[in-house]
């Protein structure tokens, strides 16, 4: 989770479900009213809150994995980021608490990272739409002043008609080592992040030719592998770059070393 902050929810997305009547006919085998059929149409993404207070991220329950909007509450008297990461097979809750006390970077090893939402002000509300994949899932803010706050989550196989996703302006496809992206656009944009590799990734958006960190213009961590998510994103016209400087764990060799950084130009 780098040098960033995030938080997350969890909820359930429910399906709609639309009657339609059939007519009766005159024949012999014809009943005199045809029997009423429900046909499940497309929803949009639940809505769903999460709250920060003094004692944590609250939490509890389960996601689907479909598109959902999740919008964090702060309650608390100082700015928080929200991160999301999905525990890594086999890793229980216990083992992340446990380990958490020797401090956040321990967890690293157990997880991957799952995106986020933008920083929230003391008072005030962020929303970010994401589709994870099926897991359990830990929210933290690991930057906060003393103990991080944390929460958890399970997201569990979609039921129901299918969830209409966010209509994007354009993309950016993040894998195992490189960045795509669909035709850019200039000004206030919807954009779908997702990550078709089966590692975590950061993505770091610069001006070209990138020379220092001071060229960054927006920072988001990917969804898991499998995941999306939806961001906004202002961009003026010119050239910019794509980064992960991630660690391969086989090669120790930071993604942007392995070939994953992408210039592309806006309009």
């Amino acid at each position: 989770m780098g040098s960033r902050k995030t938080v997350a929810v969890a909820a359930a997305a429910f399906l709609t479900l639309a009657a339609c009547g059939g007519g009766g006919g005159g024949g012999d085998d014809a009943g005199d009213a045809g029997a009423a059929q429900e046909t499940p149409e497309t929803a949009a993404p639940e809505e769903v809150t999460l709250t920060l207070d003094d004692s944590g991220y609250q939490a509890g329950g389960t996601l689907e994995a479909e598109p959902v909007t999740i919008t964090v509450t702060n309650e608390t008297d100082a700015p928080h980021m929200t991160f999301f990461a999905r525990l890594n097979d086999g890793v229980t809750q216990a083992q992340i608490e446990k380990s958490m006390k020797k401090g956040p970077d321990a967890i690293f090893p157990l997880i991957t990272v799952a995106g986020g939402a933008p920083e929230t002000e003391p008072g005030g509300t962020s929303s970010v739409t994401v589709d994870l994949p099926e897991g359990t899932y830990l929210v933290i803010d690991p930057e906060a002043d003393g103990p991080p706050p944390v929460g958890f989550f399970e997201v569990t196989a979609a039921t129901g008609p299918e969830v209409e996703a966010p209509e994007a302006d354009w993309s950016i496809e993040a894998g195992d080592f490189y960045f795509e992206t669909t035709d850019p656009v200039s000004g206030p944009s919807l954009v779908e992040i997702s990550n078709e590799g089966e590692q975590g990734h950061e993505v770091i958006l610069a001006k070209a030719p990138a020379k220092s960190r001071k060229d960054e213009v927006g920072f988001y961590l990917a969804p898991p592998p499998g995941g999306r998510m939806w961001v906004e994103i202002d961009l003026e016209p010119g050239d910019y770059k794509l980064l992960c400087f991630f660690p391969d764990p086989k090669t120790e060799k930071p993604h942007v070393k392995l070939g994953m950084e992408r210039d592309f130009s806006v309009e």
